[in-house]
């Protein structure tokens, strides 16, 4: 199956589910996170607002701020994107992006990535295999940014079960995660 096809299969699949089964997977899959090692020595942790049809990680967010982490939220300039370091006021301060994400607002600093160490990043993606290859939502956002990093971050995904599938068609410059995180496991 293509990429393409792969999307709109997955696409379906969560559009089938409940609100409530969604909400009770994205809060499991959250308290999974939250119980990382690799999350709980992240000192900044890069993160980003859900859309609907993804897992809500927004108390991921609340916690990694309780926690005294450096919290950064993707935002999309042109062709790149940057991380702006928020405080716990960030959801009053949001805006729709140019893909319909939500955004902090050009007030919070941008995340200087060149020395950050102790880096954890939670990726969206449309679809995982069980090798963990991610398929995003095509437009390179996540692949460009990770490649321009000097430091090996540790990269995790969440994602309901259902968007773990056994192939996903992959090109060089794709990223692999280093665990996946659902409902039902840990894929690492």
């Amino acid at each position: 199956m293509n990429k393409k096809l792969l999307r709109q299969d997955i696409a379906k699949k969560i559009a089938a589910m409940s609100r409530e089964t969604r909400e009770l997977n994205s809060n499991i899959i959250r308290e999974k996170i939250i119980a990382l090692k690799e999350y709980r020595a992240a000192k900044i942790v890069l993160l980003y607002v859900p859309l609907s049809d993804e897992v809500n990680i927004t108390r991921v967010i609340e916690d990694a701020l309780v926690s005294g982490k450096r919290v950064a939220l993707p935002v999309v300039q042109g062709e790149r994107m940057i991380f702006r370091v928020i405080d716990p006021s960030w959801l009053n301060h949001l805006r729709e992006g140019s893909l319909h994400v939500m955004e902090p607002i050009d007030h919070y600093p941008e995340l200087n990535t060149e020395n950050a160490e102790a880096l954890f990043i939670l990726t969206p993606g449309r679809a995982f295999s069980e090798a963990k290859d991610r398929l995003g939502r095509g437009k390179g956002y996540y692949d460009r940014f990770l490649s321009s990093l000097s430091h090996k971050p540790f990269l995790a995904a969440a994602a309901f079960d259902l968007q773990i599938v056994h192939h996903i068609p992959t090109d060089d410059h794709d990223k692999r995660v280093d665990c996946i995180i659902t409902e039902k496991r840990e894929i690492r």
